[in-house]
């Protein structure tokens, strides 16, 4: 007989109550959230009072608070090496620009040199280090008069 009793407790143990299920209207969630932002709770007291989650305290604050504001999310992060990559190859790009234009400028003035050498049989390429800037202006002003004839 005690035995019998034994195992309807257990089986009475076994078996679990419904759980209750509980919903609260919008107007109890603005309730309880215009008290938490009164300081009447804090959220964790309103949690117990009302025996509701921390988290359906903190998605009500976020749906029904008039004071809360989202935080705005600004990510940090290091600049990725393909980013850097880009700018890298953007500069050289630059550069090999730069350097070709100078390049031709240089062949130019090269070129120049040899054609005044030739044409006033003079070696500018000599000689241009050694001259002083009188001279050079005077070869100027020779070439300002034989182009304006």
């Amino acid at each position: 007989m005690a035995n019998q009793k034994s195992k309807q407790s257990m089986s009475q143990d076994k078996v679990k109550a419904p759980r209750e299920y509980r919903y609260f209207s919008e107007d109890v969630r603005r309730q309880i959230v215009k008290e938490i932002e009164d300081k009447v709770y804090s959220k964790a007291e309103a949690a117990r009072v009302y025996k509701v989650s921390q988290s359906c305290i903190y998605k009500w604050i976020t749906i029904y608070s008039l004071n809360y504001q989202k935080r705005i999310v600004v990510v940090a992060e290091l600049e990725s090496e393909s980013v850097k990559r880009k700018k890298l190859e953007a500069q050289v790009k630059d550069l090999q620009t730069v350097v070709g234009q100078q390049t031709v400028e240089n062949i130019f003035y090269k070129q120049l040199v040899e054609v005044l050498s030739e044409r006033y049989d003079f070696d500018l390429k000599k000689n241009i280090n050694m001259m002083s800037s009188d001279e050079l202006e005077g070869i100027k002003r020779l070439l300002d008069k034989k182009k304006s004839s």
